[in-house]
């Protein structure tokens, strides 16, 4: 029904008839489930030896990227807080644990997610849609500009634990040609998104309407093509939009490396980064050639984690800096070629 669900239908049919089949990846780094099964197994059993943790819980932690002493600094954390007693190399419930996670906060333990990680984004009293987190990442300081809709929103303030985004419309003049909602796609649908605007072929299981409608969206974009990213410049607006093609998360790290050498970023979507101003394509490859981008993570981000108070803040960091991360994408695009339209 609209623009952006007709091109991610295309696009996944077309993966489909190549016969691929999105990997199931574990997300990475996943401490705070570890502060979840030290909890439970020292409620269920009333105490756990020191000497036992983290035993097979060990093997199971190497496949999210914890090694040894990430889960040993779980359970330091913990003693710390107060969460747990170490009692002779006995762990037992601490005051703190108790109040958490004890008595009628059981059940809690038993479950490892409080909601959907996506965020409900409003104005006012409508609810424009769902965003990733990565989207709220911001640059030098700037407030979080968001594409959704068809348009530019200037992000207010962020309830992170209701998971709700106050937007308010950017006067930003950039223009948003994909309305992106939900999670951030992969680069596999991304770069299917761009064949499918960048051939003139028919693509298959399409209706007549459907197809009117892709015709006209192929007008938008002479431009796309395999291998190719594009600069596509607004000379009246001064403005630039690079069509990365390459997925939210990775768009996210490459607009930060453009920031940190000096680059203006407005906002950033699944397709493409919004640039203010006109830099030169050398400029704009100089700098996200260059290594990640440093960026602090909110005290919301972590509070919103479920078990937070359980885990030490560096390891909540670096948890959720993982997952916004797109290595292979950030990759993938610094090998193409680029152009300027």
């Amino acid at each position: 029904t609209t623009d952006n669900e007709l091109l991610q239908a295309l696009a996944l049919v077309s993966l489909i008839e190549d016969g691929w089949v999105e990997p199931l990846v574990p997300p990475p780094r996943p401490v705070h489930l570890v502060a979840q099964q030290l909890l439970a197994c020292v409620l269920s059993e009333g105490r756990v030896g020191r000497s036992a943790w983290p035993g097979s819980l060990l093997d199971v932690g190497s496949i999210g990227e914890l090694g040894a002493g990430d889960l040993e600094a779980v359970a330091d954390h913990m003693v710390a807080r107060n969460i747990l007693l170490d009692l002779g190399g006995v762990l037992q419930i601490g005051v703190q644990g108790e109040r958490l996670f004890g008595r009628r906060h059981f059940m809690d333990v038993t479950s490892l997610f409080l909601t959907e990680p996506l965020l409900s984004v409003r104005w006012g009293g409508r609810l424009l849609g769902q965003v990733d987190p990565s989207a709220l990442a911001s640059r030098e300081g700037r407030r979080p500009t968001i594409l959704l809709g068809g348009q530019s929103w200037a992000v207010g303030d962020v309830d992170w634990h209701r998971r709700v985004v106050w937007v308010e419309p950017s006067d930003d003049p950039g223009r948003s040609r994909w309305a992106g909602s939900g999670g951030a796609l992969s680069i596999e649908v991304c770069h299917a998104i761009r064949r499918v605007v960048g051939s003139a072929a028919r693509p298959a299981a399409t209706t007549r309407r459907a197809v009117a409608q892709l015709d006209l969206l192929r007008e938008d974009f002479p431009f796309a093509a395999d291998d190719r990213t594009t600069l596509e410049r607004d000379q009246a607006r001064q403005r630039t939009r690079w069509w990365t093609f390459a997925g939210g998360r990775a768009n996210a790290e490459l607009a930060r490396r453009c920031a940190a050498a000096g680059i203006a970023v407005g906002g950033t979507d699944d397709l493409s980064i919004n640039l203010l101003g006109m830099p030169p394509i050398e400029a704009v490859q100089a700098a996200v050639a260059g290594p990640a981008a440093e960026w602090g993570v909110p005290p919301a981000r972590r509070d919103a984690v479920k078990f937070s108070e359980a885990v030490p803040e560096s390891a909540l960091d670096a948890m959720v800096r993982a997952r916004d991360a797109d290595t292979d994408g950030v990759a993938r695009v610094l090998v193409e070629a680029a152009t300027v339209a």
